[in-house]
């Protein structure tokens, strides 16, 4: 039986525990099915470039014409770079550790580091940025003599070997595919969100391109669509003492240009706001813009809130509210001694809540530059120059202008009068000029 047992035993195969493979890469990037590194060339996971960019982060860069994306950028990069920085010695109270770190700390002054980091953080949009180093000799150190932020574009990974790491080559004119194998200790590379460890990253531009690119094309083609299938309603405004045959030519007029309606209004509130402002600013002799100070008011609009100049300062012959389609701005004489006192008390927000708190605001008694725009007429091509901030056909003051017509029109009657008559009329107190 003893026997029989240890012949039984001898047929039993010996079971044998397999080492892992602890030093190497299992699941490494050549053995993803759903990617296809052509001769080793790796790509970005960034599906939006893939789909759209051909793989390059190219694509991104444009988003930088962006104001908020570049205003973001800036806040970001400027955010690390104004941080104050020092190198601190390995090793407290050691001399030779000190000096060492004084020496690093003016290595790193001496190529300018600072700028090296913000040009850098270029990778935030496209997920990775590469530099050059310019190596020279000093005081018996190898040391950076600069640094060059290199285009991405240029630059591709390779990787041939599944247990070594993807390889960052130049791409040149012989060869536009692999590139060149770069030297070693010769670029600085920086990369956002690797995932699966890409070596391309994946940047903001992912999150910025769509919202970025509706902001461009959503508008342009919404404007195209208004041209074609709608069109704004018309807004006509009559002077007070207008003829019912006069507004029926104005109702003509506005009637051509829209079939879905038309609005018609007088004109004499602005008219007769300025009169009053001119009558009284021998007591008031400033004007004051007011804005609804809600988010509905235009960011230009929003600029001139409590700005306040002189009745006679230029800047009430084109920026006379209203100065837009639904603006709701409007304008407030001011003596001078609430002028000199420098600032005004108001309740943002009373129309909704009449318990909202007293805020106290601070004059603006500087005149903003007359900043102009071009404006092409859709219908009759015309060019003008429209101040900026203005929506074109509100750049006038309706007080002056009625005041001018009317000027204008008592000139003509006293030419085509009798001279006799004329001068008569002059020695009673009407104005030749």
């Amino acid at each position: 039986m003893e026997i029989l047992s240890m012949v039984k035993k001898s047929n039993v195969p010996a079971v044998t525990t397999a080492t892992p493979q602890l030093d190497s890469e299992f699941a490494n990037r050549l053995k993803d099915p759903f990617e296809n590194a052509y001769m080793g060339v790796l790509r970005t996971n960034d599906p939006l470039l893939l789909e759209r960019g051909q793989g390059s982060a190219e694509l991104y860069r444009d988003l930088k014409r962006d104001g908020k994306v570049f205003g973001g950028l800036q806040k970001r990069q400027l955010a690390l770079v104004g941080k104050p920085w020092q190198v601190e010695p390995r090793v407290k109270d050691d001399a030779k550790a000190s000096k060492d770190a004084e020496t690093l700390t003016a290595i790193l002054k001496g190529f300018a580091f600072d700028r090296m980091c913000g040009e850098l953080l270029d990778a935030l949009l496209t997920g990775l940025a590469v530099s050059e180093i310019i190596w020279t000799v000093q005081d018996d150190l190898v040391v950076p003599k600069r640094v060059i932020k290199r285009a991405t574009r240029r630059f591709v990974y390779v990787q041939q070997d599944a247990d070594s790491p993807a390889e960052l080559r130049l791409l040149t004119r012989e060869n536009m595919v692999t590139g060149v194998l770069v030297p070693d200790r010769k670029f600085i590379v920086h990369r956002v969100n690797p995932e699966d460890d890409n070596p391309y990253g994946t940047g903001l531009g992912l999150q910025l391109f769509w919202p970025v690119f509706f902001k461009r094309k959503g508008i342009v083609a919404w404007n195209k669509l208004n041209d074609r299938f709608g069109s704004p309603t018309p807004h006509g405004k009559y002077p007070r003492n207008a003829t019912p045959k006069e507004k029926n030519t104005l109702a003509d007029a506005l009637r051509a240009m829209s079939n879905d309606g038309y609005v018609l209004t007088p004109e004499a509130y602005a008219t007769g706001l300025w009169e009053r402002v001119e009558r009284s600013k021998a007591v008031m002799p400033y004007v004051r813009y007011i804005t609804r100070g809600d988010d509905r008011v235009r960011p230009a609009h929003l600029a001139w809130d409590n700005l306040t100049l002189p009745v006679d300062d230029d800047f009430w012959k084109t920026h006379w509210p209203p100065n837009g389609w639904r603006c709701r701005c409007r304008v407030m004489s001011m003596t001078k001694a609430d002028y000199k006192r420098g600032y005004t008390l108001d309740r943002p927000g009373a129309e909704i809540n009449p318990d909202a708190p007293l805020v106290r605001k601070p004059l603006n008694t500087v005149a903003p530059p007359d900043e102009r725009r071009e404006y092409v007429n859709p219908r009759s091509g015309e060019v003008v120059q429209v101040p900026v901030g203005i929506d074109p056909g509100f750049a006038y003051n309706p007080g002056q202008a009625r005041q001018q017509a009317l000027e204008a029109q008592l000139q003509g009657k006293l030419n085509a009068a009798n001279p006799a008559l004329a001068d008569a009329a002059r020695k009673a107190g009407m104005r030749k000029d």
